[in-house]
């Protein structure tokens, strides 16, 4: 799982393409797909629907006014950027503590693919807010046998998770 984790991070900072892609985004008050496109200086999106529905007139030229915004604003595409590089940190350090937050099992293995399923190690204390999830998650993980590379990630919560003030996560 170390090699694995370390292949995750040096891929990771070694990748700098930039994508255009489309977000489906539900939650339970709504359902919202964006058009993103990735560019050095942050990420232009463009709302295309909304709720299963194609934005009103209105609904989209407040929408290109906020991509207005975006373009013109090199603040605010500072902050973005800033945003991003921190939520890439925050991944980076989840992805690292991916190998002592688990109790790994072999499910599977053949010369393609290894399957491992992993569940909460109870010696594990999370060093972050974000980190306390582990401590209730389990699931499987797909891993290419040959490049020790994740190929999927599935996991699923085992038990409700508080933040602050009760706040489920």
């Amino acid at each position: 799982m170390r090699a694995v984790v370390a292949n995750e991070l040096a891929a990771d900072a070694s990748d700098h393409s930039l994508w255009m892609y489309r977000d489906d985004n539900k939650v339970p008050d709504g359902h919202t797909v964006k058009l993103v496109i990735e560019t050095s200086q942050g990420d232009l999106s463009k709302t295309i629907e909304r709720d299963g529905h194609p934005l009103t007139p209105q609904a989209q030229r407040e929408d290109e006014q906020k991509m207005d915004s975006f373009v013109q604003d090199a603040e605010l595409r500072q902050r973005q950027k800033r945003r991003h590089e921190q939520d890439g940190e925050k991944a980076n350090a989840l992805t690292k503590s991916l190998p002592d937050a688990f109790l790994w099992t072999f499910a599977k293995q053949d010369s393609d693919e290894t399957t491992l399923r992993f569940e909460p190690d109870p010696q594990f204390r999370p060093p972050t807010r974000e980190a306390r999830v582990f401590a209730a998650m389990a699931g499987v993980m797909v891993v290419n046998t040959s490049q020790k590379r994740i190929q999927e990630l599935k996991g699923t919560l085992t038990r409700d998770v508080n933040f602050g003030f009760g706040l489920l996560g």
